[in-house]
Protein backbone atom coordinates (compact mmCIF):
# COMPACT_ATOMS: atom_id res chain seq x y z
CA UNK A 1 0.00 0.00 0.00
CA UNK A 2 2.84 2.35 0.89
CA UNK A 3 4.51 1.73 -2.48
CA UNK A 4 1.23 2.51 -4.22
CA UNK A 5 0.93 5.87 -2.46
CA UNK A 6 4.56 6.73 -3.22
CA UNK A 7 4.06 5.99 -6.92
CA UNK A 8 1.04 8.25 -7.11
CA UNK A 9 2.81 11.01 -5.21
CA UNK A 10 5.79 10.81 -7.57
CA UNK A 11 3.52 11.18 -10.56
CA UNK A 12 1.77 14.17 -9.01
CA UNK A 13 5.12 15.75 -8.10
CA UNK A 14 6.46 15.40 -11.64
CA UNK A 15 3.28 16.80 -13.12
CA UNK A 16 3.30 19.69 -10.63
CA UNK A 17 6.92 20.54 -11.55
CA UNK A 18 6.03 20.56 -15.25
CA UNK A 19 2.99 22.77 -14.61
CA UNK A 20 5.00 25.15 -12.44
CA UNK A 21 7.80 25.37 -15.01
CA UNK A 22 5.40 26.15 -17.86
CA UNK A 23 3.40 28.62 -15.74
CA UNK A 24 6.55 30.31 -14.44
CA UNK A 25 7.96 30.67 -17.94
CA UNK A 26 4.69 32.12 -19.18
CA UNK A 27 4.38 34.60 -16.32
CA UNK A 28 8.05 35.64 -16.47
CA UNK A 29 7.96 36.34 -20.21
CA UNK A 30 4.61 38.12 -20.08
CA UNK A 31 5.57 40.27 -17.09
CA UNK A 32 8.98 41.18 -18.55
CA UNK A 33 7.35 42.39 -21.76
CA UNK A 34 4.57 44.23 -19.89
CA UNK A 35 7.10 45.85 -17.55
CA UNK A 36 9.19 47.07 -20.49
CA UNK A 37 6.28 48.99 -21.99
CA UNK A 38 4.49 49.89 -18.75
CA UNK A 39 4.35 53.64 -18.24
CA UNK A 40 6.03 55.11 -15.19
CA UNK A 41 3.85 56.07 -12.25
CA UNK A 42 2.21 59.41 -12.94
CA UNK A 43 2.85 59.22 -16.68
CA UNK A 44 -0.10 59.57 -19.03
CA UNK A 45 -0.38 59.72 -22.80
CA UNK A 46 -3.66 60.48 -24.57
CA UNK A 47 -4.55 59.62 -28.15
CA UNK A 48 -3.98 63.14 -29.52
CA UNK A 49 -0.48 63.51 -28.08
CA UNK A 50 2.53 63.58 -30.42
CA UNK A 51 6.21 64.22 -29.74
CA UNK A 52 8.02 67.40 -30.78
CA UNK A 53 11.39 66.90 -29.11
CA UNK A 54 13.44 65.35 -26.31
CA UNK A 55 15.93 67.46 -24.36
CA UNK A 56 18.70 66.15 -22.04
CA UNK A 57 19.27 68.76 -19.32
CA UNK A 58 22.34 69.71 -17.30
CA UNK A 59 20.72 68.67 -14.01
CA UNK A 60 20.52 65.04 -15.21
CA UNK A 61 16.84 65.00 -16.16
CA UNK A 62 15.41 64.37 -19.61
CA UNK A 63 12.46 66.48 -20.74
CA UNK A 64 10.00 65.19 -23.34
CA UNK A 65 8.00 67.85 -25.17
CA UNK A 66 4.96 67.28 -27.35
CA UNK A 67 1.64 68.68 -28.50
CA UNK A 68 -1.90 67.55 -27.72
CA UNK A 69 -5.53 68.55 -28.05
CA UNK A 70 -7.08 69.39 -24.64
CA UNK A 71 -9.82 66.88 -23.98
CA UNK A 72 -8.92 65.26 -27.33
CA UNK A 73 -11.26 67.78 -28.95
CA UNK A 74 -10.51 68.63 -32.59
CA UNK A 75 -12.23 71.99 -32.05
CA UNK A 76 -9.61 73.25 -29.60
CA UNK A 77 -6.18 74.74 -30.33
CA UNK A 78 -3.22 72.46 -29.71
CA UNK A 79 -1.35 72.86 -26.45
CA UNK A 80 2.06 71.63 -25.29
CA UNK A 81 2.90 69.05 -22.64
CA UNK A 82 6.21 68.53 -20.87
CA UNK A 83 7.37 65.47 -18.95
CA UNK A 84 10.55 65.43 -16.92
CA UNK A 85 12.19 62.03 -16.22
CA UNK A 86 14.89 61.33 -13.66
CA UNK A 87 17.98 59.11 -14.01
CA UNK A 88 15.93 55.97 -13.31
CA UNK A 89 13.24 56.76 -15.89
CA UNK A 90 10.63 57.81 -13.31
CA UNK A 91 8.45 60.85 -13.92
CA UNK A 92 9.58 63.87 -11.91
CA UNK A 93 7.24 66.57 -13.19
CA UNK A 94 4.41 66.85 -15.70
CA UNK A 95 3.33 70.26 -16.99
CA UNK A 96 1.48 71.90 -19.85
CA UNK A 97 1.41 75.15 -21.79
CA UNK A 98 -1.44 76.71 -23.75
CA UNK A 99 -1.00 79.21 -26.59
CA UNK A 100 -2.90 82.43 -27.05
CA UNK A 101 -5.66 82.49 -29.66
CA UNK A 102 -4.27 82.32 -33.19
CA UNK A 103 -0.79 81.23 -32.08
CA UNK A 104 0.77 77.82 -32.65
CA UNK A 105 4.09 76.18 -31.87
CA UNK A 106 7.00 77.41 -33.99
CA UNK A 107 10.04 75.99 -32.20
CA UNK A 108 11.32 74.44 -28.97
CA UNK A 109 15.02 74.52 -28.12
CA UNK A 110 17.26 74.12 -25.09
CA UNK A 111 20.75 75.04 -23.90
CA UNK A 112 20.61 72.46 -21.10
CA UNK A 113 19.65 75.05 -18.49
CA UNK A 114 16.28 76.25 -19.86
CA UNK A 115 13.73 75.41 -22.54
CA UNK A 116 12.75 78.15 -24.99
CA UNK A 117 9.26 77.80 -26.50
CA UNK A 118 8.42 80.03 -29.48
CA UNK A 119 4.92 80.43 -30.92
CA UNK A 120 3.76 82.45 -33.94
CA UNK A 121 0.50 83.54 -35.54
CA UNK A 122 -0.35 83.68 -39.24
CA UNK A 123 0.99 87.24 -39.55
CA UNK A 124 4.37 86.29 -38.06
CA UNK A 125 3.97 87.87 -34.61
CA UNK A 126 6.02 86.04 -31.98
CA UNK A 127 5.51 85.08 -28.35
CA UNK A 128 8.05 83.12 -26.36
CA UNK A 129 8.61 81.84 -22.84
CA UNK A 130 11.41 80.13 -20.96
CA UNK A 131 10.95 77.11 -18.71
CA UNK A 132 13.37 75.90 -16.05
CA UNK A 133 14.22 72.17 -15.66
CA UNK A 134 11.42 71.89 -13.07
CA UNK A 135 9.06 73.13 -15.85
CA UNK A 136 8.18 76.45 -14.22
CA UNK A 137 7.99 79.55 -16.45
CA UNK A 138 10.92 81.87 -15.76
CA UNK A 139 10.39 84.63 -18.36
CA UNK A 140 8.34 85.60 -21.42
CA UNK A 141 8.45 88.13 -24.25
CA UNK A 142 6.69 89.04 -27.49
CA UNK A 143 7.18 90.98 -30.73
CA UNK A 144 4.86 91.99 -33.56
CA UNK A 145 5.07 92.91 -37.22
CA UNK A 146 4.33 96.52 -36.32
CA UNK A 147 5.03 97.87 -39.80
CA UNK A 148 5.51 96.75 -43.39
CA UNK A 149 9.24 97.35 -42.97
CA UNK A 150 9.59 94.30 -40.71
CA UNK A 151 10.96 91.39 -42.77
CA UNK A 152 11.61 88.85 -40.02
CA UNK A 153 11.50 88.10 -36.30
CA UNK A 154 13.93 85.54 -34.82
CA UNK A 155 14.35 84.13 -31.33
CA UNK A 156 17.07 82.39 -29.34
CA UNK A 157 18.92 82.15 -26.04
CA UNK A 158 21.75 84.36 -24.81
CA UNK A 159 23.34 82.93 -21.65
CA UNK A 160 20.07 81.10 -20.83
CA UNK A 161 17.95 84.23 -21.29
CA UNK A 162 15.56 84.65 -24.26
CA UNK A 163 16.21 87.20 -26.99
CA UNK A 164 14.08 88.49 -29.86
CA UNK A 165 15.73 89.84 -33.01
CA UNK A 166 13.62 92.05 -35.29
CA UNK A 167 14.85 92.74 -38.83
CA UNK A 168 13.57 95.75 -40.80
CA UNK A 169 13.96 96.26 -44.54
CA UNK A 170 16.10 93.13 -44.60
CA UNK A 171 19.23 94.92 -43.32
CA UNK A 172 18.42 96.72 -40.02
CA UNK A 173 18.73 94.40 -37.01
CA UNK A 174 17.67 95.06 -33.40
CA UNK A 175 18.13 92.39 -30.72
CA UNK A 176 16.41 92.67 -27.34
CA UNK A 177 16.68 90.53 -24.23
CA UNK A 178 14.47 91.09 -21.18
CA UNK A 179 13.32 94.37 -22.73
CA UNK A 180 16.85 95.76 -23.18
CA UNK A 181 18.50 96.40 -26.56
CA UNK A 182 21.70 94.33 -26.65
CA UNK A 183 22.50 94.68 -30.38
CA UNK A 184 21.57 97.21 -33.04
CA UNK A 185 23.16 97.37 -36.48
CA UNK A 186 22.35 98.52 -40.01
CA UNK A 187 23.95 96.71 -42.95
CA UNK A 188 24.27 97.93 -46.54
CA UNK A 189 21.06 97.84 -48.52
CA UNK A 190 22.12 94.96 -50.75
CA UNK A 191 22.19 92.54 -47.77
CA UNK A 192 19.20 90.56 -46.54
CA UNK A 193 19.40 89.11 -43.00
CA UNK A 194 17.34 85.95 -42.43
CA UNK A 195 18.74 84.47 -39.22
CA UNK A 196 20.19 85.55 -35.86
CA UNK A 197 22.07 83.17 -33.52
CA UNK A 198 24.06 83.44 -30.30
CA UNK A 199 26.93 81.05 -29.51
CA UNK A 200 29.68 81.41 -26.91
CA UNK A 201 29.92 85.17 -26.50
CA UNK A 202 29.17 86.09 -30.11
CA UNK A 203 26.06 87.03 -32.09
CA UNK A 204 25.99 85.58 -35.61
CA UNK A 205 23.80 87.25 -38.22
CA UNK A 206 23.13 85.14 -41.30
CA UNK A 207 21.79 86.37 -44.60
CA UNK A 208 22.24 86.62 -48.37
CA UNK A 209 24.50 88.88 -50.41
CA UNK A 210 24.22 89.42 -54.21
CA UNK A 211 27.25 88.49 -56.32
CA UNK A 212 26.45 89.21 -59.95
CA UNK A 213 23.17 87.51 -60.81
CA UNK A 214 23.36 85.05 -57.91
CA UNK A 215 23.05 85.37 -54.15
CA UNK A 216 25.41 83.69 -51.70
CA UNK A 217 25.24 83.10 -47.94
CA UNK A 218 26.64 85.84 -45.72
CA UNK A 219 27.60 85.69 -42.02
CA UNK A 220 28.60 88.52 -39.70
CA UNK A 221 29.81 88.25 -36.09
CA UNK A 222 29.27 90.74 -33.24
CA UNK A 223 30.60 90.86 -29.68
CA UNK A 224 28.40 91.39 -26.62
CA UNK A 225 29.47 95.06 -26.74
CA UNK A 226 28.00 95.41 -30.28
CA UNK A 227 31.42 95.53 -31.95
CA UNK A 228 31.43 93.88 -35.37
CA UNK A 229 34.15 91.20 -35.49
CA UNK A 230 33.90 90.01 -39.11
CA UNK A 231 31.86 89.74 -42.29
CA UNK A 232 32.27 86.75 -44.59
CA UNK A 233 30.60 85.47 -47.75
CA UNK A 234 30.32 81.69 -47.82
CA UNK A 235 32.03 79.91 -50.73
CA UNK A 236 30.39 77.94 -53.50
CA UNK A 237 31.12 74.71 -51.60
CA UNK A 238 28.04 75.51 -49.54
CA UNK A 239 25.65 75.49 -52.47
CA UNK A 240 22.27 73.81 -51.93
CA UNK A 241 22.40 74.01 -48.14
CA UNK A 242 20.65 75.57 -45.17
CA UNK A 243 22.04 76.78 -41.86
CA UNK A 244 19.86 75.41 -39.06
CA UNK A 245 21.87 76.67 -36.11
CA UNK A 246 25.20 78.00 -34.85
CA UNK A 247 26.32 76.36 -31.60
CA UNK A 248 29.17 76.62 -29.12
CA UNK A 249 29.89 72.97 -28.35
CA UNK A 250 31.64 71.13 -25.53
CA UNK A 251 35.05 71.09 -27.28
CA UNK A 252 35.22 74.89 -27.01
CA UNK A 253 34.61 75.49 -30.73
CA UNK A 254 31.75 77.18 -32.53
CA UNK A 255 30.04 75.24 -35.32
CA UNK A 256 27.71 76.08 -38.16
CA UNK A 257 25.15 73.25 -38.32
CA UNK A 258 22.81 72.54 -41.17
CA UNK A 259 21.64 70.39 -44.07
CA UNK A 260 23.26 69.94 -47.48
CA UNK A 261 21.96 68.13 -50.55
CA UNK A 262 24.14 65.22 -51.66
CA UNK A 263 24.08 65.33 -55.45
CA UNK A 264 26.39 62.35 -55.81
CA UNK A 265 24.22 60.12 -53.61
CA UNK A 266 21.08 61.22 -55.43
CA UNK A 267 22.68 60.71 -58.85
CA UNK A 268 23.56 57.13 -57.91
CA UNK A 269 19.86 56.41 -57.48
CA UNK A 270 18.25 58.69 -60.05
CA UNK A 271 20.79 57.73 -62.71
CA UNK A 272 19.99 54.04 -62.30
CA UNK A 273 16.37 54.69 -63.25
CA UNK A 274 17.15 56.40 -66.53
CA UNK A 275 17.71 59.91 -65.24
CA UNK A 276 21.05 61.67 -65.59
CA UNK A 277 21.27 64.53 -63.07
CA UNK A 278 23.38 67.45 -64.24
CA UNK A 279 24.75 70.40 -62.28
CA UNK A 280 22.29 72.93 -63.72
CA UNK A 281 19.35 70.59 -64.22
CA UNK A 282 16.29 72.65 -63.13
CA UNK A 283 14.48 69.53 -61.91
CA UNK A 284 17.40 68.42 -59.72
CA UNK A 285 17.86 71.97 -58.46
CA UNK A 286 14.20 72.01 -57.44
CA UNK A 287 14.55 68.65 -55.70
CA UNK A 288 17.65 69.88 -53.88
CA UNK A 289 15.91 73.02 -52.66
CA UNK A 290 12.89 71.06 -51.49
CA UNK A 291 15.10 68.52 -49.71
CA UNK A 292 17.08 71.03 -47.65
CA UNK A 293 14.00 72.99 -46.61
CA UNK A 294 11.73 69.99 -45.89
CA UNK A 295 10.53 69.61 -42.31
CA UNK A 296 10.29 66.01 -41.14
CA UNK A 297 8.43 64.89 -38.04
CA UNK A 298 10.49 64.29 -34.94
CA UNK A 299 11.70 60.70 -34.83
CA UNK A 300 10.54 59.79 -38.32
CA UNK A 301 12.00 56.67 -39.97
CA UNK A 302 13.75 57.24 -43.32
CA UNK A 303 12.54 54.80 -46.01
CA UNK A 304 15.21 53.73 -48.51
CA UNK A 305 12.73 52.82 -51.24
CA UNK A 306 11.35 56.38 -51.06
CA UNK A 307 14.73 58.10 -51.38
CA UNK A 308 14.44 59.02 -55.06
CA UNK A 309 11.07 60.73 -54.62
CA UNK A 310 11.87 62.23 -51.21
CA UNK A 311 15.66 62.36 -50.69
CA UNK A 312 17.07 63.27 -47.30
CA UNK A 313 20.10 65.48 -46.82
CA UNK A 314 23.55 65.41 -45.34
CA UNK A 315 23.73 66.85 -41.83
CA UNK A 316 26.94 68.82 -41.68
CA UNK A 317 29.07 70.64 -39.12
CA UNK A 318 31.58 73.31 -40.03
CA UNK A 319 33.67 75.16 -37.45
CA UNK A 320 33.76 78.96 -37.58
CA UNK A 321 36.28 81.18 -35.82
CA UNK A 322 34.37 83.59 -33.54
CA UNK A 323 36.98 86.31 -34.06
CA UNK A 324 37.91 86.15 -37.75
CA UNK A 325 34.95 84.22 -39.17
CA UNK A 326 37.34 81.75 -40.81
CA UNK A 327 35.54 78.53 -41.75
CA UNK A 328 36.92 75.06 -41.15
CA UNK A 329 36.35 71.88 -43.12
CA UNK A 330 32.78 70.81 -43.80
CA UNK A 331 32.15 67.55 -41.93
CA UNK A 332 29.51 64.95 -42.77
CA UNK A 333 30.04 62.51 -39.89
CA UNK A 334 27.51 59.84 -40.92
CA UNK A 335 27.07 58.34 -44.40
CA UNK A 336 24.05 59.96 -45.99
CA UNK A 337 23.33 57.84 -49.05
CA UNK A 338 20.02 56.16 -49.93
CA UNK A 339 20.52 53.49 -47.25
CA UNK A 340 21.06 55.71 -44.22
CA UNK A 341 20.40 59.22 -42.99
CA UNK A 342 20.43 61.15 -39.71
CA UNK A 343 17.06 61.73 -38.07
CA UNK A 344 17.99 63.45 -34.78
CA UNK A 345 21.02 65.21 -33.32
CA UNK A 346 21.68 66.05 -29.67
CA UNK A 347 24.47 68.59 -29.17
CA UNK A 348 26.65 68.50 -26.07
CA UNK A 349 26.59 72.20 -25.44
CA UNK A 350 23.27 71.34 -23.84
CA UNK A 351 24.71 68.69 -21.55
CA UNK A 352 28.06 67.20 -20.53
CA UNK A 353 28.59 63.45 -20.78
CA UNK A 354 30.42 62.08 -17.75
CA UNK A 355 33.59 60.12 -18.49
CA UNK A 356 33.76 56.32 -18.23
CA UNK A 357 29.99 56.01 -17.98
CA UNK A 358 29.17 54.88 -21.51
CA UNK A 359 30.28 51.60 -23.07
CA UNK A 360 30.13 53.36 -26.44
CA UNK A 361 32.97 55.67 -25.34
CA UNK A 362 35.57 53.39 -23.71
CA UNK A 363 38.41 55.89 -24.28
CA UNK A 364 36.45 58.70 -22.61
CA UNK A 365 36.85 61.06 -25.57
CA UNK A 366 35.18 64.49 -25.40
CA UNK A 367 31.71 64.14 -26.94
CA UNK A 368 30.26 67.06 -28.89
CA UNK A 369 27.12 65.47 -30.34
CA UNK A 370 24.97 62.35 -30.49
CA UNK A 371 23.60 61.37 -33.89
CA UNK A 372 20.64 59.03 -34.41
CA UNK A 373 19.77 57.20 -37.63
CA UNK A 374 16.52 55.33 -38.26
CA UNK A 375 16.15 53.53 -41.56
CA UNK A 376 13.96 50.88 -43.16
CA UNK A 377 14.11 49.37 -46.64
CA UNK A 378 10.37 49.82 -47.28
CA UNK A 379 7.17 50.94 -45.57
CA UNK A 380 6.06 47.33 -45.01
CA UNK A 381 9.35 46.23 -43.39
CA UNK A 382 8.87 44.20 -40.20
CA UNK A 383 11.70 46.09 -38.47
CA UNK A 384 13.62 49.32 -38.81
CA UNK A 385 17.29 49.79 -38.00
CA UNK A 386 18.39 52.28 -35.35
CA UNK A 387 21.99 53.38 -34.77
CA UNK A 388 23.20 55.87 -32.18
CA UNK A 389 26.65 57.42 -32.72
CA UNK A 390 28.70 59.62 -30.41
CA UNK A 391 30.59 62.33 -32.32
CA UNK A 392 33.94 63.08 -30.67
CA UNK A 393 35.91 66.33 -30.79
CA UNK A 394 38.33 64.82 -33.35
CA UNK A 395 35.31 64.25 -35.62
CA UNK A 396 35.49 60.48 -35.25
CA UNK A 397 32.41 58.42 -34.45
CA UNK A 398 31.79 55.78 -31.84
CA UNK A 399 30.75 52.33 -32.96
CA UNK A 400 27.05 51.59 -32.74
CA UNK A 401 25.38 48.23 -32.38
CA UNK A 402 22.54 47.57 -34.81
CA UNK A 403 19.28 48.02 -32.90
CA UNK A 404 16.39 46.38 -34.79
CA UNK A 405 13.04 47.74 -33.63
CA UNK A 406 9.65 46.25 -34.69
CA UNK A 407 7.88 48.52 -37.13
CA UNK A 408 4.88 48.97 -34.83
CA UNK A 409 7.07 50.25 -32.01
CA UNK A 410 8.15 53.85 -31.35
CA UNK A 411 11.80 54.32 -30.38
CA UNK A 412 13.48 57.64 -29.56
CA UNK A 413 17.10 57.17 -28.37
CA UNK A 414 19.77 59.66 -27.32
CA UNK A 415 22.62 60.23 -24.87
CA UNK A 416 21.77 61.23 -21.31
CA UNK A 417 23.87 63.67 -19.24
CA UNK A 418 25.43 60.80 -17.28
CA UNK A 419 26.72 59.21 -20.50
CA UNK A 420 24.16 56.41 -20.60
CA UNK A 421 21.85 55.76 -23.53
CA UNK A 422 18.23 56.77 -23.00
CA UNK A 423 15.40 55.31 -25.07
CA UNK A 424 11.89 56.72 -24.96
CA UNK A 425 9.88 53.76 -26.22
CA UNK A 426 6.23 53.41 -27.09
CA UNK A 427 3.69 50.87 -28.28
CA UNK A 428 -0.01 51.02 -29.08
CA UNK A 429 -2.14 49.85 -26.17
CA UNK A 430 -5.43 47.94 -26.32
CA UNK A 431 -7.46 51.17 -26.19
CA UNK A 432 -5.71 52.47 -29.31
CA UNK A 433 -3.54 55.09 -27.60
CA UNK A 434 0.25 54.94 -27.40
CA UNK A 435 1.95 53.98 -24.13
CA UNK A 436 5.48 55.29 -23.49
CA UNK A 437 8.23 54.63 -20.98
CA UNK A 438 11.78 55.92 -20.49
CA UNK A 439 14.61 53.37 -20.45
CA UNK A 440 18.33 53.69 -19.68
CA UNK A 441 21.16 51.52 -21.03
CA UNK A 442 24.93 51.58 -20.68
CA UNK A 443 25.27 51.68 -24.47
CA UNK A 444 23.89 50.58 -27.82
CA UNK A 445 24.92 46.94 -27.37
CA UNK A 446 22.72 46.55 -24.29
CA UNK A 447 19.81 48.27 -26.06
CA UNK A 448 20.26 45.97 -29.08
CA UNK A 449 20.33 42.89 -26.83
CA UNK A 450 17.06 43.90 -25.18
CA UNK A 451 15.41 44.49 -28.56
CA UNK A 452 16.57 41.05 -29.72
CA UNK A 453 15.09 39.41 -26.62
CA UNK A 454 11.70 41.17 -26.65
CA UNK A 455 10.31 39.30 -29.72
CA UNK A 456 11.37 35.99 -28.16
CA UNK A 457 9.79 36.87 -24.82
CA UNK A 458 6.60 37.88 -26.64
CA UNK A 459 6.47 34.69 -28.68
CA UNK A 460 6.84 32.23 -25.78
CA UNK A 461 3.55 33.18 -24.02
CA UNK A 462 1.80 33.20 -27.40
CA UNK A 463 3.04 29.68 -28.16
CA UNK A 464 2.08 28.42 -24.70
CA UNK A 465 -1.38 29.98 -25.00
CA UNK A 466 -1.91 28.50 -28.46
CA UNK A 467 -0.72 25.02 -27.50
CA UNK A 468 -2.34 24.76 -24.06
CA UNK A 469 -6.06 25.41 -24.23
CA UNK A 470 -8.68 24.88 -21.51
CA UNK A 471 -9.84 21.70 -23.25
CA UNK A 472 -6.31 20.27 -23.25
CA UNK A 473 -5.94 21.03 -19.54
CA UNK A 474 -9.32 19.35 -18.84
CA UNK A 475 -8.31 16.22 -20.77
CA UNK A 476 -4.92 16.17 -19.04
CA UNK A 477 -6.56 16.34 -15.58
CA UNK A 478 -8.98 13.50 -16.48
CA UNK A 479 -6.08 11.46 -17.83
CA UNK A 480 -4.03 12.00 -14.67
CA UNK A 481 -6.99 11.01 -12.46
CA UNK A 482 -7.61 7.84 -14.46
CA UNK A 483 -3.89 7.08 -14.61
CA UNK A 484 -3.43 7.56 -10.88
CA UNK A 485 -6.54 5.44 -10.16
CA UNK A 486 -5.37 2.69 -12.48
CA UNK A 487 -1.89 2.79 -10.98
CA UNK A 488 -3.36 2.67 -7.49
CA UNK A 489 -5.62 -0.33 -8.31
CA UNK A 490 -2.89 -2.07 -10.25
CA UNK A 491 -0.47 -1.74 -7.40
CA UNK A 492 -3.09 -2.93 -4.92
CA UNK A 493 -3.88 -6.02 -7.04
CA UNK A 494 -0.20 -6.87 -7.27
CA UNK A 495 0.15 -6.68 -3.50
CA UNK A 496 -2.91 -8.98 -3.02
CA UNK A 497 -1.53 -11.47 -5.52
CA UNK A 498 1.79 -11.57 -3.69
CA UNK A 499 0.06 -12.09 -0.34
CA UNK A 500 -2.09 -14.91 -1.81
CA UNK A 501 1.00 -16.60 -3.24
CA UNK A 502 2.76 -16.45 0.10
CA UNK A 503 -0.26 -17.97 1.91
CA UNK A 504 -0.39 -20.87 -0.52
CA UNK A 505 3.26 -21.63 0.16
CA UNK A 506 2.40 -22.24 3.78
Amino acid sequence: MEKCVNAVLRILLIVSCIVLAVTGTYLFCAETVNAYYRSAKGDTFTSSMSLNGIFPMNNGSIIVCGSYLPGDSVYLEQSLFFKSYDAKGAVETVSGLSFDDGYSLSDVRSDGNVLLVTSRNSRGDVKLCCLSPDLSVTSSASATFDSEEVTGIYTGLVHSEPFIAKVRSGNIVTVKSLGEVILSHEFSEDLYIDGVYFAGNTFYLKGKIPVGEKKYPFISGFSMTQVEKFEISVSLDFSEFTVDDIRFLADGKTYIIGKQFNREAYASVAGSSGQDPEEDDPLINSIANRAVTAKREFGSVLISSDYEADPWCSRFLCSIDPVTGELGTVRNPVDDGPAKGITEIYFSDAYILKKNSSTDNPESKPVIATMVTKNASAYDSENYLVNVYLLFDDMSLSKSADIYVPSDHLFYPGSAPDGSLFCYTGITAENGSDVYSMKRYSGTEEAARVQRMLPVLKQIPAVISSKISARIIFYAVIFLILYATARYRGTENIIRARKTALLRQY
